[in-house]
């Protein structure tokens, strides 16, 4: 029997048709390559969601730098310090009673004590004033007015439904200017070293503005005095007085204004006396 000599051979004429016959798949891989067309619009729509992304970083950036600018608008370069900063504060109230000349602020905390015959808080200022000329004179320098540079004197005086209102008038007699401010503190004394007769007077009004005296100047309050004969003698306890002693506002040295006669309720249920907070001197 005859071998075959190739393995080729084998196959036969089967094998040669196969080799011959077309793949499905081969088909398949030999088809050209067709690139699709985007859909409409697409590339008008990158473009718009570009712009989106643009427009938001210039609306970030923009807030950023206003919010730059705001911050740096409170903040001025302090003249002669040496090159710092300094923060812009709003200004304080005004003061009454300001002379021709003298610009300026100060403030003043409204809180006066309510202790027999004490003063009341003298507003917040800074270190005494340099002896200059008022024109040249800061309201910031300004310090409250002591008892010891002050003189006080009765203004005018008026009838009113039983009682009697007379005018307390504060006079600087200092070199400097000062401020008064609140409530002065006003009782009847039998002297000027002796005891208090009845109770203090009592505080009518707001607490007013500061005011600010130049040397010479002046500020004033109004006492109402009640008459005794209006009250029940026993009640009241009638007793006879020297004068006033007045605590200028925030101060605890007295002075004595002497006045006579004068009578009074030393009985602690009556009060007899009243008084407003310091203010200008009213135009004559």
């Amino acid at each position: 029997m005859k071998r075959p000599s190739d393995p080729g051979d084998l196959a036969g004429p089967r094998a040669g048709r196969a080799e011959d016959e077309p793949s499905e798949i081969a088909e398949v891989f030999r088809q050209p390559v067709v690139l699709l067309a985007p859909p409409p619009g697409a590339f008008d729509a990158v473009r718009r969601r570009a712009r989106s992304v643009r427009r938001r970083r210039a609306l970030a950036l923009g807030t950023a730098v206003a919010g730059c600018v705001a911050a740096g608008a409170f903040l001025v370069p302090v003249p002669g310090g040496g090159g710092g900063v300094s923060t812009v504060r709003p200004a304080a109230p005004p003061v009454s009673g300001l002379p021709s000349g003298e610009g300026g602020t100060a403030t003043a905390a409204p809180a006066p004590s309510g202790t027999t015959g004490s003063p009341s808080v003298r507003p917040s200022t800074a270190s005494d004033a340099s002896p200059s000329s008022p024109s040249s004179t800061s309201v910031s320098q300004v310090t409250g007015c002591r008892s010891a540079q002050l003189k006080i004197a009765f203004g005018g005086s008026q009838g009113a439904a039983g009682s009697v209102e007379r005018v307390l008038v504060f006079v600087n007699s200092g070199p400097r200017s000062c401020t008064l401010y609140g409530f002065p503190g006003v009782s009847l004394a039998d002297g000027a070293e002796g005891r208090q007769i009845g109770n203090p007077a009592q505080r009518t009004g707001g607490p007013g503005k500061a005011v600010l005296l130049p040397s010479g100047g002046s500020a004033e309050a109004l006492l109402r005095m009640a008459q005794v004969e209006n009250y029940d003698q026993k009640a009241c306890d009638p007793q006879k007085a020297r004068g006033l002693r007045v605590y200028p506002p925030d101060e605890r040295d007295a002075l004595f204004l002497p006045d006579e006669p004068l009578l009074g309720c030393a009985a602690t249920g009556v009060s007899t006396l009243s008084v407003t907070a310091v203010h200008g001197p009213a135009p004559h």
